[in-house]
């Protein structure tokens, strides 16, 4: 009996190595995937499991046939260590409200049409979508993960209050395409201006200030004002502009300071 075990025990790790190596797991033998818990990959200390990109790259079969089950296989990895990436990031950010998608969204039409179950579904489309937002809300909004933009405004605010003229700034300096026209916003009117942008209206003329809009830290100014022939003031605004990192800026850096090891071939 202890050698049956034995050979029992040998076969089951067997599998465990073979099932990944052969890609394995598209014919009858996906049977046997409940019982695989080999890893595809390692994503920053944490695995993602042979059997998840299996299931995924099956699915992703079914919205285009035409896939090969390495080519298919290749995509469901690619797409299942992205989604660890934005796991991590999102318990690391304490991500905690997160805006359930519609079960009525147009955009889960096309899975449901290929034949998805609406387990497969949940799993690998709405869930990791839900996430994928509140997670770019979440690296908008953290100061750690910013703190980059907001040294970097603090610095051209330095060069303004050296001297610097504004327009030069705005030009060499600002992320936002008026750089091209030395951070000229137009004219604008206080009921038209976006909210991030109402604190410039109430502001002494040429006095530089701080602001935030969803994308950008901005450095603004208001200048001189005419009054419309529609009876309305309109004030001429300046900006600068140092745009935030965004949620595929933080995943790039993390992959390239920790790749991926796979060890599916």
């Amino acid at each position: 009996m202890a050698g049956c075990g034995g050979v029992i025990t040998l076969a089951f790790f067997g599998l465990q190595a073979i099932f990944p190596i052969l890609h394995w797991g598209f014919g009858p033998e996906k049977v046997l995937l409940p019982i695989i818990f080999a890893p595809a990959a390692q994503v920053e200390e944490t695995t993602v499991s042979y059997r998840r990109t299996v299931k995924l790259a099956e699915n992703m079969q079914l919205l285009n046939p035409s896939l090969t089950n390495d080519a298919a296989l290749t995509e469901a990895l690619t797409l299942v260590i992205q989604q660890r990436r934005i796991e991590l990031l999102a318990k690391e950010l304490q991500v905690e409200e997160i805006t359930p998608i519609n079960e009525d969204d147009a955009s889960l039409d096309a899975y449901e049409n290929a034949g998805w179950s609406q387990k497969n579904i949940e799993r690998f489309v709405k869930e990791p979508h839900e996430l994928l937002l509140a997670t770019t809300d979440a690296v908008l909004a953290s100061p750690t993960l910013q703190e980059p933009g907001m040294v970097a405004r603090d610095s051209l605010m330095q060069k303004l209050e050296e001297g610097m003229p504004f327009a030069d700034v705005a030009t060499r300096f600002s992320d936002d395409p008026s750089a091209s026209v030395g951070g000229d916003l137009d004219y604008l009117n206080e009921a038209e201006a976006p909210q991030w942008m109402q604190t410039v209206f109430t502001e002494e003329a040429y006095k530089p200030i701080f602001a935030e809009s969803e994308a950008s830290f901005w450095i603004l100014r208001r200048e001189d004002e005419v009054l419309g022939s529609d009876g309305v003031t309109y004030v001429r605004v300046r900006g600068i502009a140092v745009l935030k990192r965004t949620l595929s800026d933080v995943l790039s850096e993390r992959a390239s300071e920790y790749p991926a090891k796979i060890y599916v071939w």
